[in-house]
């Protein structure tokens, strides 16, 4: 599957300096934006890639006058019986935004992605108790730390598709 090469390569790269400027998201804000008294009818966890680079190859990083490693982040998309969609796009990050494979370690904050580009967009039903198990989890994780290796971008992504009930196999 195109989607876990993608994660691979996500794995191992370094930063984007340009995401230093996104909008940190209170974890405890994107249950509330949902409390909002529409009743859901179906619900969805979308997973997006950004590859290194343009993508479409298998890069783990790319020098353009800065460093493209990729990104992955998730949205929940949650369709209401009165025909309206509710969305929320984030994911996870360094902070500061400085981590290298040497120095891997920072705090993790969750940040608004709603205008991140992507390159890889995979889109999953699922149940009501699953979105809200994933919004627990994204809760639980807020003051989690961000480890380049072990807790990055995409194993917050893999990790909320495994709450989601999503199986999409974790990388070495």
């Amino acid at each position: 599957m195109r989607i876990n090469l993608i994660i691979i390569f996500l794995r191992i790269g370094l930063l984007h300096r340009e995401l230093e400027r996104l909008e940190a998201i209170n974890a405890n804000e994107i249950r509330k934006f949902f409390n909002n008294g529409k009743k859901g009818k179906s619900y969805q966890l979308v997973i997006h890639v950004d590859q290194p680079g343009k993508g479409g190859d298998r890069d783990t990083y790319e020098y353009n006058g800065g460093t493209d490693s990729g990104h992955a982040f998730v949205t929940l998309n949650r369709k209401n019986t009165d025909g309206t969609t509710d969305s929320k796009t984030f994911g996870f990050y360094p902070y500061p935004p400085s981590v290298n494979p040497i120095a891997s370690e920072a705090y993790g904050k969750i940040k608004d992605n709603s205008v991140h580009e992507k390159e890889v967009v995979q889109m999953r039903p699922i149940s009501e108790k699953k979105f809200n198990d994933i919004l627990d989890f994204v809760e639980s994780n807020k003051n989690n730390k961000y480890d380049l290796n072990t807790n990055n971008c995409t194993d917050f992504v893999l990790n909320c598709a495994a709450v989601g009930g999503i199986n999409l196999p974790k990388t070495k």
